[in-house]
């Protein structure tokens, strides 16, 4: 966890545009309609892009953790 200070300068940035830019993607985000949405960056560019993604992306499912052994404790 960082410090939000150490952060922003990590960055390049000063600390009041860093809380300038959230507050913009915040107020983006409460404009849209209500879903589920990924931020995704490109490294390489000075670009965000948000997703709308199927409301049911990103859950756990049992099913997906065939590989994991059972824990014996928890049948005890």
């Amino acid at each position: 966890s960082y410090n939000p200070s150490d952060f922003v300068s990590q960055l390049g940035l000063n600390e009041f545009n860093a809380w300038g830019i959230l507050k913009a993607l915040i107020d983006l985000c409460l404009g849209l309609d209500e879903g589920k949405y990924v931020i995704m960056r490109d490294p390489n560019k000075p670009l965000i892009q948000l997703y709308r993604v199927p409301p049911n992306s990103f859950e756990d499912n049992d099913s997906d953790n065939d590989d994991e052994k059972p824990d014996p404790a928890a049948n005890a």
